[in-house]
């Protein structure tokens, strides 16, 4: 308990203010709450199986038989990995994280009830000023607009997301405790919370694919979403069945899992730019690598009409504050 004291203060913090979110707007709280777990745990048992494989592997001494080999590896894995203590924190884990996951869901779908999507056109219109006096889609369709490389987008922003950032999680939970590894988890909460609910709430927008149904303006997005719709047609986009179905979920009141339609910030970008946070503490080459996919989930998110430019922006940036504000809230723990 000790070792995710923040993590669970912040934990604490999000449950309470989803609660009320989702009392003002009679919106239940804990729907899909299996398939939070489901997401989070599977990850967990998927990647951090694949982890324990390669340190196995890595700590096997040369020289003896395989079995022999492997059984000494596993002795010093269960040795200076495998404690009471971390027995106990991926415990806290495996259940406080879903949780937090299912009430950040519950608190993006109670959002347009309590503050009604009223940010697109301001976002629409900074996000075009920043660029010229163009949307960044404009900017980025001669140079990402062919069949072949929106299909290759579209299965990145959303299959590469979900391994990146589920495979991270899941990898970091069955980690040896360490300060780095308090640090992520304790950010990965606050960025669900502040990120996911607050910023959401405050800027409530319903982003680029419904621009036009909720300001009821000229949609300045018609010709990328024909062009998606094309491409769809040939090879089906998960972006362009994904926003259907979103919408569809907002206007019958769905209460599903993952069914929440919120534009500014990004959490796409906001946890992808998290887990690049962490890769280049972990080595410089991995957080080039990790910052290269971020800039390319930005891309995704314009090319796709999924974001104005700005939320990815703003994802990102909430993302790397985050990071080095609980850093140095760690260091100052360490010193006292």
């Amino acid at each position: 308990m000790a070792e995710h004291r923040m993590l669970l203060a912040l934990f604490a913090l999000q449950m309470a203010v989803s609660a009320l979110m989702c009392t003002a707007a009679h919106r239940p709280l804990f729907v899909g709450l299996g398939d939070a777990f489901l997401t989070i745990d599977g990850a967990v048992a998927i990647f951090g199986s694949m982890a324990l494989a390669v340190a196995l592997f890595r700590a096997r001494p040369q020289g003896l038989p395989p079995r022999a080999a492997y059984a000494v590896a596993w002795r010093q894995v269960r040795r200076k990995t495998l404690s009471t203590q971390w027995l106990v924190s991926v415990t806290i884990l495996l259940i406080v994280l879903p949780i937090s996951l299912a009430v950040f869901s519950a608190a993006k779908r109670a959002i347009p009830s309590i503050e009604p999507f009223s940010w697109d056109r301001t976002l629409e219109r900074y996000s075009r000023e920043l660029h010229g006096g163009r949307n960044a889609w404009e900017w980025l369709q001669p140079v990402v607009g062919r069949p072949p490389i929106t299909v290759v987008l579209d299965r990145y922003y959303h299959i590469g997301w979900s391994l990146l950032v589920l495979g991270t999680v899941g990898v970091v939970v069955v980690s040896p405790v360490s300060r780095l590894r308090r640090r992520f988890l304790a950010a990965w909460v606050a960025l669900s919370f502040t990120c996911g609910t607050l910023a959401a709430l405050t800027f409530s927008s319903a982003g680029p694919p419904y621009f036009a149904r909720v300001t009821g303006e000229r949609d300045p997005y018609s010709d990328l979403r024909a062009y998606l719709r094309s491409v769809d047609a040939s090879v089906p986009l998960l972006s362009v069945g994904g926003r259907r179905a979103l919408w569809a979920g907002y206007q019958r009141h769905v209460d599903a899992f993952g069914f929440g339609i919120s534009a500014m910030p990004s959490m796409h970008i906001a946890t992808t730019a998290l887990v690049a946070c962490l890769a280049w503490a972990v080595s410089p080459a991995l957080g080039i690598v990790a910052a290269a996919a971020t800039l390319v989930m930005i891309v995704g998110s314009v090319a796709l009409c999924w974001h104005y430019a700005i939320d990815g922006y703003a994802g990102a940036l909430v993302a790397i504050i985050l990071w080095f504000g609980i850093g140095i809230l760690e260091q100052r723990k360490r010193a006292k």
